[in-house]
């Protein structure tokens, strides 16, 4: 089994919307390997995960989702996070975003390098990647899917709640929903446990 890396869809020239990312990463799993591809998606990109699965099924084998959802209702306050986008761009808001991710504080290395991530994303994509999310909402579709899924969410997740992830179980025809003492980035923070979970999809 050959891993495939996405494009890092916010440091990249547009697309920054939901239907033209997954369109990217369908062409890059078309021209990189034959078959299908497994698309593992944390937050956003499990939102991208789940259009592609829509719009390309012939090209996914399964997916695993990490704290995501089928659309952002009641998701915090994505609101008055674009506004402060918009307005007071920078490394405090960065700081802001970065440190709710995470149920307890990074290491100052790991910070870092997560800050200095950001510092290289194009303020535009990242407005307009969270406004097309926004507005997406798959909970009327996600029975289409029919590839095997599994959901693990963070009990100390501050952007989604449990509730949240097991309704998106629910929604796409009972798939497991696996919960971790952690926050919202349970691929980080319990590596070990989320990589036994999607063993048992691969």
């Amino acid at each position: 089994m050959a891993a495939l890396e996405a494009p890092s869809w916010m440091t990249f020239p547009r697309p920054w919307n939901m239907a033209g990312i997954a369109a990217q990463v369908a062409d890059q799993i078309r021209s990189s390997r034959p078959g299908r591809a497994v698309l593992v998606g944390h937050s956003t990109g499990g939102a991208i995960a789940l259009q592609l699965a829509l719009d390309n099924p012939e090209l996914v084998d399964a997916l695993v989702l990490v704290g995501t959802g089928q659309n952002m209702h009641s998701h915090g306050d994505v609101e008055a996070i674009i506004q402060r986008m918009e307005h007071s761009w920078g490394r405090e808001l960065f700081e802001t975003i970065l440190d709710r991710s995470f149920a307890e504080p990074l290491g100052s290395s790991e910070r870092e390098s997560f800050l200095d991530y950001a510092d290289r994303i194009e303020r535009r994509a990242a407005i307009e990647v969270l406004t097309s999310q926004r507005a997406t909402d798959f909970s009327g579709r996600l029975a289409e899917i029919s590839c095997p899924a599994i959901v693990i969410h963070g009990m100390q997740d501050r952007t989604r709640t449990s509730a949240q992830a097991e309704a998106l179980g629910v929604a796409l025809g009972g798939a497991p929903v696996h919960f971790l003492s952690c926050g919202h980035s349970a691929m980080f923070e319990r590596p070990d446990e989320t990589a036994t979970i999607m063993r048992t999809i691969l």
